[in-house]
């Protein structure tokens, strides 16, 4: 069991009107996992409230997972529990696979029906929004379990779309993204209390006084790998100056590099390398064997996605001691904890569908209660505020609800410059092998010739 929990969270996260009764291809596959009546008969009031009728015909769903994937054996619980609760209803499932998010947009020109569909929802706002609908109210619509969707699903998804909406879009929600992951630091909970850490870190002060304690104890403070070695760089960087300055730094180059911020969040890595807080291991360390380390109990953190838990699954074992906390205020900084990397999938509709409603009633099935709980007992993350999250990402559903501003994974570093002389210089760093200020001069004059 615990095998098949971790590749249901790995596959999540890593990685986006006819007559009543199903039809199918071998592309084409009805719902087939019974549901309670009791579950239909308490939620059929909810289903037709947006239209106050009896709802009927055929919704046409495009789904990103295979037909035996973990997640679809929860979606067709809850397509079955539609289908019985609105018997002049019909649901077609197209197990589209990844794929689909390459197909929609032709798929939706040419008319063809296509009501919902679901994807990582950067990949449709950045190839064609127009094709999605704006769900202001669905959002604004009952939930199964009463009171406004807005209220189920989780304010920070809600915002995290609606962040992506005013990058591509006109800022409103077009998507209700679920499955979610964040980024944070994991910490071993066991190793925090026996060195006296009481209380998570929230700002880079308290995240040195715990480290100090953790070297004091006997531990390794942190580890990481060639796959994530400058994701602290990147993240300290960003609540140093936010995303926008980021990108707009390295869109310009040349001088723009030349800043105190760069100094300063070089200048911290280099304090924690001479202090012993990277753990020996991580000159050498090739992907996966940070995380690998730190589900050996061999350092006390490592900083990463989610999906990371699933990967660990395996070696850390079921009761491994998990904790989260989000990367932390730094000094003169201008964010703070409530900005994070979000992530995901999502589940989008068609903004030319002919069956709003009863689409709209598939959609509160899928982020009602009943699935939601289904991803979690399938070791996955849920999208509303009632699902309790798996006991290795739990601290993250709390961070993820009180996200208030999305940021992009990498915090908008990238580019030949990034990859060439930024990344191996800041790596030496935290190796020890030059100063701060040697880094520095090392970026801000290789940054003229690109």
């Amino acid at each position: 069991m615990k095998k098949v929990l971790a590749s249901a969270m790995a596959v999540a996260m890593a990685a986006s009107l006819a007559a009543c009764g199903s039809t199918g291809t071998a592309a084409s596959t009805p719902s087939s996992t019974a549901s309670s009546a009791d579950t239909a008969t308490s939620t059929a009031a909810s289903a037709t409230a947006d239209t106050g009728a009896e709802l009927s015909g055929k919704v046409v769903y495009w789904s990103m997972w295979t037909e035996t994937e973990p997640q679809a054996e929860i979606l067709k619980t809850a397509i079955t529990a539609f289908e019985a609760a609105n018997p002049g209803c019909t649901v077609e499932v197209e197990w589209t696979g990844r794929g689909v998010k390459d197909l929609i947009s032709a798929a939706v020109a040419s008319g063809q029906q296509v009501d919902i569909f679901d994807s990582d929802p950067a990949n449709l706002y950045k190839a064609d929004p127009t094709v999605l609908m704006d769900l202001t109210d669905f959002y604004a619509s009952d939930s199964l379990a009463g009171g406004p969707e807005s209220e189920n699903v989780m304010k920070g998804l809600i915002d995290y779309d609606k962040g992506l909406s005013s990058i591509y879009a006109d800022g409103k929600n077009y998507s209700v993204p679920y499955n979610p992951y964040t980024i944070t630091w994991f910490y071993n909970t066991e190793m925090f209390a026996d060195a006296g850490i009481t209380a998570v870190p929230t700002t880079w002060e308290e995240l040195d006084a715990a480290c100090a304690k953790l070297k004091d104890a006997g531990y390794e403070p942190i580890t990481t790998d060639d796959a994530y070695f400058t994701m602290m760089f990147q993240y300290y960087m960003e609540r140093m100056m936010g995303e926008d300055a980021i990108r707009a730094m390295c869109d310009q180059g040349g001088d723009a590099w030349k800043n105190d911020q760069l100094k300063q969040t070089l200048t911290a890595l280099e304090d924690f390398a001479t202090k012993g807080y990277f753990s020996t291991a991580i000159k050498t360390n090739a992907y996966p064997a940070g995380q690998q380390q730190f589900a050996r109990k061999e350092a006390a953190m490592y900083f990463n996605a989610s999906f990371m838990a699933s990967e660990n699954a395996e070696t850390a074992g079921a009761d491994f001691p998990y904790g989260e906390f989000a990367f932390t205020a730094v000094p003169g900084g201008i964010s703070d904890t409530s900005v994070n990397t979000l992530g995901g999938q999502a589940f989008m509709v068609n903004a030319n569908t002919e069956n709003k409603a009863a689409t709209y009633a598939l959609l509160h099935y899928f982020v009602g209660s009943d699935c939601q709980n289904g991803f979690t007992q399938a070791g996955l993350t849920a999208c509303n505020n009632t699902a309790e999250w798996p006991a290795a990402v739990k601290d993250q559903q709390a961070i993820v609800a009180g996200t208030t501003k999305t940021i992009n994974w990498g915090a908008g570093f990238g580019g030949d410059f990034w990859d060439a002389v930024v990344t191996p210089t800041v790596q030496k760093v935290m190796l020890g092998e030059v100063t701060a200020q040697a880094a520095f001069d090392t970026i801000t004059t290789e940054a003229a010739n690109y």
